[in-house]
């Protein structure tokens, strides 16, 4: 008795894709959580003034903050960061 269910060749099926490296957690004065998370990209929590400061050391240019107001907005314009 043949089952009425379609068979599938293997080689339509791909392999999972291994998972992102975690990012790589350093330590930054004024900034809790901080880490790289690729090349030119960090993230971190909210910086304090010393953590602005710190990313200017950097060379870092661009913040990107998900928040609707930005704490430390004034601050980082006054060092220079878009």
């Amino acid at each position: 008795m043949l089952l009425p269910f379609p068979i599938i060749g293997a080689s339509g099926l791909s392999a999972a894709s291994p998972p992102p490296p975690m990012a790589e957690r350093l330590k930054v004065d004024g900034i809790d959580r901080f880490a790289r998370v690729d090349t030119d990209v960090y993230r971190g929590a909210s910086p304090t003034e010393d953590g602005l400061k710190a990313l200017k050391r950097a060379h870092v240019k661009t913040l990107v903050c998900l928040r609707d107001e930005v704490p430390y907005r004034k601050m980082a314009e006054e060092l220079g960061f878009r």
